[in-house]
């Protein structure tokens, strides 16, 4: 792994990087930064370094808007063990104390209980899925057929190998870093708008900047950051794990 050129690539060009914050942060224009994700998977396919061009958005939004029914579909068993488990847990505890007001939060908090067993499963579940949809992402990536997310024999045996695994531990590692990065950040924030809020007529102005305009763009620039390092540096050991 290239781990230099990983976390130097979102960077490379200021002008593809101030267009994919800006888009992320909508949630219809959110398509289209997943659709340029799985385009610099492409280029690192490729061996090219670069960032893909912003262009073709309308093949953008379909390929963004195919790898969240991609992601969507590899969650659907932590989600029905999640769904079941809350269900039981409801029903028990309606059928425990009955349809009384002033019981039925009570009920419904003891008899999710029972189901703590089936959150743990659905936890785990969500965790597999976590690891083995990077994979699914880019082998859609390779060919853009759909189908190619869901040849899981292909998928899992890359999953299993130990230079994907380092590479999934690193890029958890760096979206953890830069979310501490983040939070400090915003304590620093928070910290200097106290201050500044006592200054008269500055303090209004420069307040709705510091609690609101800072923290959204601080965290789509996180998501946008993270989601580049970790894609290419799995793209770049997709290649060499067979």
């Amino acid at each position: 792994m290239d781990y230099q050129q990983a976390i130097k690539r979102p960077f490379v060009d200021l002008k593809k990087f101030l267009i994919g914050i800006a888009l992320i942060t909508g949630a219809i224009t959110n398509f289209f930064v997943l659709g340029y994700l799985l385009e610099a998977v492409k280029l690192t396919l490729n061996k090219k370094k670069e960032l893909p061009i912003w262009q073709n958005l309308d093949q953008l939004f379909i390929k963004g808007l195919l790898s969240l029914i991609i992601i969507i579909i590899y969650m659907i068993p932590a989600m029905v063990v999640a769904i079941s488990g809350i269900i039981i847990g409801v029903i028990k505890g309606l059928l425990t104390v009955g349809f009384l007001k002033e019981n039925v939060i009570i009920g419904i908090l003891e008899g999710l209980e029972i189901s703590i067993p089936l959150f743990v499963i659905a936890s785990m579940l969500i965790l597999i899925s976590a690891y083995l949809f990077p994979l699914a992402l880019i082998k859609y990536a390779t060919t853009w057929n759909f189908k190619e997310a869901f040849r899981l024999n292909e998928i899992i045996k890359k999953a299993i190998n130990l230079k994907y695994f380092s590479a999934w531990i690193v890029s958890l590692a760096i979206t953890i870093i830069i979310v501490a990065i983040l939070a400090i950040g915003f304590m620093f924030d928070l910290a200097l708008m106290m201050v500044l809020t006592q200054i008269p007529i500055i303090g209004m102005i420069v307040l709705p900047i510091g609690i609101f305009v800072i923290p959204i763009i601080g965290i789509v620039a996180g998501i946008f950051i993270s989601e580049i390092i970790s894609l290419t540096l799995i793209a770049q050991v997709y290649t060499e794990v067979k």
